[in-house]
C-alpha cells in the first residue's frame, strides 16, 4: 500500500510537470484558444487571464489576445486593468474596432456614459455607417436622456438598416421615455 501511494504521488508530480512543459511549448494562438475555452466553457477567468498573459509574453503585439484580456478584466469588475490593456491596443492602433467596442462597453457598463460616448464617436469617425456603433451610440444617448440626438441616430440607423429590430425596439422605448419626461 505504501508503494502504491508513493507511485500515485510520483505519477501526479510527473503529470503536472509534463502538463506545465506541454503548455509552455504552445504558441500564442494555441494559448489564446485555451484561454477562450477557459473563459467561455469553463468560466475559469483566473485561468483564462493566466493563459492570455502567457500568450502575450510570447507575442506582446497580439491585439486580439490583449482585447480579450481587457474584456475578461471587464467581466471580473477590474476596470483599471481592462482600461490598461485596451489602452495599449488603442495607442498602437486607434482604429481597432474590437478595442473601441470593448472600451465603450467597459465604460457604459461602469456607468460612465460620457466616456463611452467619446469612444463611440471616435469609432464612428473610422466606421461612420457601422450598424453596431450606431446602435451603441443611440443606447448611450438614451442613457444620457439626450432624446433628440437619440432619435436622430436611430433614424439614420433605420434608414440604412431597416431590418434592425433592436433599433426599432429602442426607438419605441425612447418615444415612451421622452414623452414621460415631458409630463409636468
Amino acid at each position: 500500500m505504501k508503494y502504491l501511494c508513493l507511485f500515485i504521488v510520483f505519477l501526479s508530480i510527473t503529470t503536472l510537470h509534463f502538463n506545465a512543459d506541454a503548455q509552455s511549448d504552445l504558441d500564442s494562438d494555441e494559448l489564446f484558444k485555451l484561454a477562450r475555452t477557459a473563459a467561455f466553457d469553463q468560466k475559469d477567468y483566473p485561468k483564462a487571464i493566466n493563459l492570455c498573459n502567457e500568450a502575450l509574453a510570447k507575442s506582446p503585439g497580439y491585439e486580439d489576445i490583449r482585447v480579450f484580456l481587457g474584456r475578461i478584466y471587464t467581466w471580473n469588475d477590474l476596470p483599471d486593468k481592462a482600461r490598461e490593456q485596451l489602452g495599449l491596443v488603442l495607442q498602437k492602433n486607434p482604429k481597432s474596432k474590437d478595442a473601441l467596442l470593448a472600451s465603450l462597453d467597459l465604460e457604459f457598463w461602469n456607468n460612465n456614459s460620457e466616456k463611452a460616448l467619446e469612444y463611440c464617436n471616435a469609432a464612428l469617425t473610422y466606421y461612420p455607417n457601422d450598424e453596431e456603433f450606431l446602435l451603441k451610440k443611440a443606447r448611450i444617448l438614451n442613457d444620457l436622456k439626450r432624446y433628440t440626438e437619440t432619435f436622430s441616430v436611430l433614424g439614420n440607423l433605420l434608414d440604412r438598416y431597416p431590418q434592425n429590430s433592436d433599433a426599432r425596439s429602442l426607438m419605441d422605448r425612447v418615444k415612451e421615455n421622452s414623452s414621460q419626461n415631458k409630463l409636468p
